[in-house]
């Protein structure tokens, strides 16, 4: 994605799984803080496919 390890970043994501969506609700703040991420929410846009713990997510990451 052409980002730096200390770049701050905005974090989107869907899923169709209940259980990630809550597990991301629950610990979205402490995701962010290891991320740097200024923003971390759910974003029906989120774009790119892959898998968490083999459970479906999307995401979309951008420099803000």
């Amino acid at each position: 994605a052409g980002l730096e390890v200390t770049d701050r970043i905005r974090v989107g994501y869907d899923s169709q799984d209940a259980e990630v969506l809550t597990a991301l609700a629950a610990h979205g703040r402490d995701v962010a803080e290891e991320v740097l991420a200024v923003e971390f929410a759910r974003d029906p846009s989120a774009g790119s496919d892959d898998e968490l713990n083999g459970r479906p997510i999307r995401y979309k990451l951008t420099k803000a």
